[in-house]
């Protein structure tokens, strides 16, 4: 299914080191943390500093975050961009609904019930590990 089908925000997409960046950047907004490019830069598991200042750019022109001017003319504040906002509402969306219960369980029916019944042919038996690595019809001294 299509980003599109479940109601998300079409944005190009990222490559795995960009999906790390945005999940710092969403991280920081949830804490509602400021975040420039600087302290970025600071977090050497994101990749070095010309790597980040690359996928910074990269990640604004596709649409997923934004710098803003702050009191300080050389430091750019990172931002999430409305669209970005919606992809992380409509994803913890989808989620909410997937944690629902499923309509085929209910609270009066018990998942046991809902499973097919087996049967047992008596308590398991315990397998030594030479016998479970010993090749069949062999025998041991």
């Amino acid at each position: 299914m299509t980003e599109e089908q479940r109601g998300l925000p079409t944005l190009p997409a990222l490559d795995p080191l960009e999906e790390k960046i945005l999940e710092f950047v969403a991280r920081a907004t949830q804490n509602k943390d400021r975040l420039s490019v600087k302290d970025m830069m600071g977090h050497s598991e994101l990749g070095s500093p010309t790597t980040l200042h690359g996928r910074i750019s990269s990640m604004c022109e596709k649409g997923w975050i934004v710098l803003n001017d702050t009191e300080d003319a050389r430091r750019k504040q990172i931002e999430l961009t409305p669209a970005s906002l919606r992809h992380f509402d409509k994803l913890a969306e989808a989620f909410a609904k997937a944690a629902l219960p499923h309509p085929q369980l209910s609270a009066s029916r018990p998942v046991r019930a809902a499973l097919p019944e087996r049967r047992h042919s008596g308590p398991a038996k315990r397998l030594s590990p030479s016998a479970i690595f010993r090749p069949t019809g062999t025998r041991t001294c």
